[in-house]
């Protein structure tokens, strides 16, 4: 065992962000200012190298949002007040007793007036409209095993790269996959060395796949 306690990640969209940063071709996008192939992930995502995780969160985390409503039906104007001067919302009153073709007509122009081309929708960043939700991901306590898991992929990446210091039995023994297993011994040491790389293999295809907004996608 090595005296080096890694740090354990609980918020799963800052183990995003890290895999992220542990993306090569990303890395040479921000390097470049944002230039080149994952030009459009860096509109959204920006530079993940120059700051830290909470602060790039404060100002990225609607990325990850999903809208509240479409449409809302009250009967007290103060519950949509703070909406009347938003633009990325607009409070809309509807007469029923007007014929039900002039308000399709009505909606339809206001849709074309401030909803145009067809578009998926508008954030409030810029008209930012990508969408970016966990791939494969439930609720707790799905959601913490998978973290666990993450943190462990992350641990065994970060151990082997760019220097490969530790020998993945090694790896496996540091983050106790084989809790009945001895690294002295021969047998032993194969399944370690296995579990290990699996666990490199993943992260391999993690960083990939994040480099396209994909998190965490290990296939």
């Amino acid at each position: 065992m090595t005296d080096k306690k890694p740090r354990v990640i609980t918020n799963i969209y800052e183990l995003w962000f890290e895999f992220l940063k542990r993306h090569e071709g990303y890395r040479q996008c921000c390097a470049q200012g944002g230039s080149g192939e994952y030009a459009a992930l860096y509109a959204d995502f920006g530079d993940v190298h120059g700051q830290m995780f909470g602060d790039w969160w404060e100002d990225h985390h609607e990325l990850f949002e999903t809208m509240e409503f479409t449409a809302y039906r009250t009967r007290d104007l103060s519950d949509v007040a703070s909406y009347i001067d938003d633009d990325d919302n607009m409070v809309v009153i509807v007469n029923f007793y007007a014929p039900r073709q002039e308000l399709k007509r009505a909606f339809s122009k206001l849709l074309e007036e401030h909803h145009p081309n067809g578009k998926s929708g508008r954030r409030n960043r810029d008209d930012v409209v990508a969408e970016y939700k966990l791939y494969g991901v439930g609720m707790r306590p799905e959601l913490g095993r998978r973290i666990e898991y993450l943190n462990k992929v992350l641990w065994t990446y970060d151990w082997r790269k760019p220097v490969k210091t530790m020998k993945l039995y090694e790896i496996a023994d540091e983050l106790e996959l084989g809790e009945s297993l001895d690294p002295d011994d021969m047998s032993d040491r194969l399944n370690l060395t296995a579990a290990a790389s699996r666990l490199m293999r993943h992260a391999t295809q993690i960083i990939e796949n994040v480099g396209s907004g994909i998190f965490p996608k290990h296939s």
